[in-house]
């Protein structure tokens, strides 16, 4: 947690690594649904700005060098994801 004049900064990283895996789904016998996924890695980043008490921004980056990934042989691939949102905490003493 870093403080100063504009309010305090505190963030996370992390790497992910996966081995190859082996995919079958057990109701369908199409060979098109089973078979290996390659190993991969990830990298994620998280940044959250305290604004003011109870206002965050945060921004968060996963797979941030976009390699290709697809988790099993039948779902999608998942590439770069950047996102940046408000937080807003509320007072509910009475």
């Amino acid at each position: 947690l870093v403080g100063g004049r504009f309010g305090a900064w505190r963030g996370s990283a992390g790497v992910t690594w996966v081995d190859r895996a082996y995919w079958a789904d057990v109701v369908v016998t199409d060979a098109r649904l089973r078979g290996y996924t390659p190993a991969f890695t990830l990298v994620n980043a998280s940044a959250t700005w305290t604004v003011h008490r109870g206002v965050d921004v945060v921004s968060k980056g996963t797979n941030l060098f976009d390699r290709r990934v697809q988790q099993h042989v039948y779902g999608d691939v998942i590439g770069r994801s950047l996102s940046v949102f408000l937080t807003l905490a509320v007072d509910r003493q009475p």
